[in-house]
């Protein structure tokens, strides 16, 4: 099915209110336990990686995805400053755009401009919300994601747990405006209902991308292939995207 872009993806799991994994590997036998996972599972994903890697391995990186048999696009985690053009060319679909200093409205304009730079290019430009530069207040979210013309908002809770209430707060705020959460074991401590409700609910509130590459790894270093892709198809069926193609 080859590459497809990033969009696609997102926008569909959107509107159908489920999420999509997101694994950025960290070598290229991973890359392939990742595809083969949502191949099996029969679900769309999203593969993560740096601008800043190396020619060679996102070239290869690449190379996979668009030899794989179910849905996939490359999301690029971080290019702050770089030319999004670039980008278009090494086959990133997608891009994180993370300016979630102390200062609101310095973080509007950094983020404004790298966002319209982005789409120009034809890029889903995610933006970056830094939860506590918000004082985790909902309607300075919202704003925040209205007014910089963003395709997504990834809420960054600064390391600390993100409340589902709060979560839920800002989702009721953007209706149908696509969400991402970055380390769901982190963003879900203290929740009572352990990681797979709060995920389950999560998905179910627009969060249609969840960057699950710590636990990927660790599952990999533990169990290797075979643990690493029943981490990824627990995560698939906790988000909903099995079967979804």
């Amino acid at each position: 099915m080859a590459l497809v872009p990033a969009r696609d993806i997102l926008e569909i799991a959107t509107i159908a209110g489920y999420g999509v994994v997101t694994v950025a590997p960290g070598s290229l036998d991973l890359a392939r336990v990742v595809l083969a996972a949502a191949l099996e599972e029969q679900a769309p994903i999203l593969i993560g990686a740096l601008a800043q890697a190396p020619e060679d391995f996102l070239a290869q990186l690449r190379e996979l995805c668009e030899q794989a048999q179910s849905p996939v696009a490359l999301h690029c985690l971080g290019n702050n400053g770089g030319d999004p053009f670039a980008l278009v060319e090494q086959g990133f679909g997608s891009l994180s755009i993370s300016h979630v200093g102390p200062d609101r409205a310095l973080n509007l304009e950094e983020t404004t401009t790298a966002v319209s730079a982005a789409q120009e290019a034809g890029l889903w430009a995610e933006a970056g919300l830094g939860w506590d530069a918000m004082d985790h207040d909902p309607d300075a979210g919202a704003a925040f994601a209205r007014n910089c013309g963003c395709n997504a908002i990834a809420v960054d809770p600064g390391g600390s747990p993100l409340d589902i209430d709060e979560l839920y707060a800002l989702a009721n705020r953007l209706i149908a405006f696509p969400l991402a959460v970055a380390d769901p074991e982190m963003a879900s401590q203290g929740h009572g209902d352990g990681l797979e409700n709060w995920i389950r609910r999560a998905a179910h509130m627009g969060v249609c991308r969840v960057d699950v590459t710590l636990q990927v790894e660790a599952a990999f270093d533990a169990g290797g292939e075979q643990g690493a892709k029943a981490c990824i198809q627990e995560f698939m069926t906790t988000l909903g995207s099995k079967g979804r193609w």
